[in-house]
């Protein structure tokens, strides 16, 4: 009776590796990918909010210089 209620847990906890884990190893990886594609995605929304960032800087310096060119040439034909 022992011997057969081994031989069904064999059976039935064999993986595909034949380690008898009942497939943690598929648990595993299925994890390692999960963990993988959620570190993926938030280092690509850090970069969209850095690439937000970096434009929205370089479109405050633009107006800034266009305001200074503005000023300069409107004393300019205030000067002449």
């Amino acid at each position: 009776m022992a011997a057969e209620a081994v031989v069904v847990v064999r059976i039935q906890c064999t993986g595909n590796n034949g380690d008898g884990c009942c497939g943690v190893g598929m648990v595993a990886v299925v994890l390692i990918v999960a963990v993988f594609a959620v570190v993926a995605v938030v280092v690509v929304l850090a970069l969209v909010v850095v690439v937000a960032v970096v434009v929205a800087m370089v479109a405050f310096v633009a107006t800034v210089v266009v305001l200074v060119a503005k000023v300069v040439m409107f004393l300019l034909v205030v000067m002449a």
